[in-house]
């Protein structure tokens, strides 16, 4: 089957941080992305260069790569030229040391690459240097992409990073309503009128759709999500599967103070992983990767938070990952039958033996979110109503015990 997926590929390397750390930041804790400190930092040139490493996995019918750094050296351009060398074939990548940063440089930039791609082949679209692929099945990725991008595929767009945040937003409703979940575990949105990260596979004509709508009162623009960029009316269809195939090397500290999250080095080969109790840590690991936000998020739309309402979560998180992950590996034959009933069964174990220190540490998070946090109990009940459900309770609890 000839590839039909393109890489257009974008980042600019500088000094100065995106989102500075702030009091004000509005982020969940002033700073934005807290590092744990037994962790090696590294730069961001060292996170570029594995990133595009990482992109090995795929055999993309073309690659642009548009990397701009500030104060870069001959030695820099050399070494980001020698790697993307090794991994795509000769003629079909092109490779400049500046990125577009205003509308009509982007929009002049992406009528060129329109002319190297097509206008209707799927690309995966880059706008950061700090998303790498992390998955240990590239035909998975592909498969999806095909089944989405079968036609014509203007105004389609699907996110490939950030797989924690976009899961909940599609399964939870939140921002532009609930997602329609098919058989196969692909979730399609309504039409998008408002705004689009910039961590989505889409068609290059769709991109430039994109900044034909852009509402922006300055010159610079770095990626179509911008601090400043508003849209209307894009009219986009947008696709989330449940599966994490890229991973933002910074975590997800932005959004939650949970601790959970794996790094970018988790095992990608599962042919690698030997021991049983290997995989369903492996598989726990990933389930929590994945899923964790879409739990928190569902119970922070209740006023009481019962084992009833975290059990179903956790029962459609189950079944989440079962599409994503298990079904998949069946498919691609890294499970046989007997195998994949057997992970199945860990991963349940697994997350029942952790499920009341996950609730402990949901519970806090969804508290700490806001001061309108739904755990904040005033603004919905009056104290005094408030004790006495707590002393009903209490006394239901101890008659049951009596008469038991």
């Amino acid at each position: 089957m000839e590839n039909k997926l393109s890489l257009y590929f974008n980042c600019k390397l500088t000094n100065e941080r995106l989102l500075p750390n702030s009091i004000t930041s509005e982020y969940f804790y002033p700073v934005v992305y807290p590092r744990n400190p037994m962790m090696k930092n590294i730069t961001q040139y060292e996170v570029l260069i594995e990133t595009i490493k990482s992109y090995s996995a795929f055999n993309f019918k073309y690659a642009i790569f548009n990397i701009e750094i500030d104060g870069v050296d001959d030695l820099q351009k050399k070494e980001i030229t020698e790697i993307i060398s090794r991994i795509f074939k000769r003629n079909n990548y092109n490779i400049n040391f500046v990125r577009p940063s205003n509308r009509a440089s982007w929009r002049s930039d992406i009528k060129s690459a329109i002319d190297l791609i097509g206008p209707n082949s799927p690309v995966l679209v880059v706008m950061n240097h700090d998303h790498p692929y992390v998955d240990y099945a590239p035909s998975v990725f592909i498969k999806i992409i095909d089944h989405i991008f079968s036609g014509d595929n203007f105004c389609k767009a699907f996110y490939y990073s950030h797989a924690p945040e976009v899961i909940s937003l599609a399964m939870n409703g939140l921002k532009s309503g609930r997602f329609n979940l098919s058989t196969i575990g692909i979730c399609e949105s309504v039409l998008i009128n408002k705004w689009l990260d910039s961590y989505c596979v889409m068609t290059l004509d769709t991109l430039d759709h994109i900044f034909s709508k852009l509402k922006y009162s300055g010159d610079y623009i770095g990626r179509i999500d911008w601090p400043g960029a508003s849209y209307n009316d894009l009219k986009l269809r947008t696709y989330v599967f449940p599966r994490e195939f890229f991973k933002h090397y910074d975590g997800y500290g932005h959004v939650t103070g949970l601790r959970l999250f794996s790094d970018v080095n988790l095992p990608k080969d599962i042919n690698l992983i030997n021991s049983q109790n290997n995989i369903a840590l492996i598989n726990y690991q990933r389930w929590l990767d994945t899923f964790i936000l879409l739990i928190r998020d569902s119970l922070r739309n209740r006023i009481f938070l019962r084992k009833k309402f975290f059990v179903e979560e956790i029962e459609r998180s189950l079944h989440l990952f079962d599409l994503g992950y298990f079904k998949q590996d069946l498919i691609d034959g890294l499970l046989d039958e007997g195998a994949y009933h057997h992970a199945a069964i860990e991963l349940r174990n697994a997350v029942y033996y952790n499920a009341n220190s996950l609730f402990s540490l949901i519970k806090d998070d969804i508290y700490l979110i806001n001061s309108d946090s739904v755990l904040n109990y005033k603004k919905f009940i009056p104290q005094k109503l408030l004790l006495l459900l707590r002393k009903i309770r209490l006394l239901g609890h101890q008659i049951t015990k009596f008469f038991s």
